[in-house]
């Protein structure tokens, strides 16, 4: 037997417990993972009306050259029984991209990089809000609430700062939803001197 045999064999059981580990957990996240799906196809007929695009969790809307999204983000401590999620709001500017990177393309970029960033939650309720689909619950009071939460809060906020233009008078007026200050006051300067 050689020396490397122990090893190979801790790591074939690993290997192993990890597989079926996963098969598991895929098998029983595949229910609260459903109701997911459901809840993004609940708000996909209204997202589509209002010209958004699904792409994965996310939807897209093009405005002149900007982008606007609505992401669907999973927690990451989900487990089989329960499967939390939120949802953030972004616009991407293309002449401010461009003025960072011009390698960058405006589609490409998720939430995460755009320069406006707020949670549906935040807009809504004032504060963070984080929903549970679980897997002996109907999904259909949270399906409801999050429809409506995009038609009346969502869309109309991006509707309101999707344009250049309407950063810029934002960021002059001193709000910056996902934003330092000094991260503000750059952009601005930034995407005034693009225009």
């Amino acid at each position: 037997m050689s020396a490397n045999a122990p090893l190979a064999d801790v790591q074939a059981r690993m290997h192993y417990a990890r597989k079926r580990s996963l098969r598991w957990n895929n098998l029983t996240l595949s229910d609260v993972e459903s109701k997911f799906k459901q809840v993004l196809a609940a708000t996909s007929t209204t997202l589509k009306a209002a010209g958004f695009t699904k792409r994965g969790t996310s939807f897209r809307r093009k405005y002149d050259d900007n982008i606007a999204i609505i992401d669907f983000q999973k927690s990451t401590d989900n487990s089989a029984q329960a499967l939390k999620f939120t949802i953030n709001l972004g616009v991407i500017s293309s002449k401010l991209l461009s003025r960072w990177d011009p390698e960058k393309l405006p589609s490409k970029q998720t939430v995460w990089e755009a320069p406006l960033r707020e949670r549906i939650g935040t807009l809504a309720y004032g504060e963070d809000r984080w929903w549970t689909v679980t897997s002996n619950e109907p999904v259909s009071a949270i399906e409801n609430e999050v429809t409506n939460l995009i038609e009346t809060c969502a869309v109309p906020f991006l509707d309101q700062h999707q344009s250049d233009n309407a950063l810029i008078a934002m960021w002059k007026r001193g709000n910056s939803p996902g934003l330092t200050e000094g991260q503000r006051v750059r952009n601005l300067s930034l995407l005034e001197g693009a225009n």
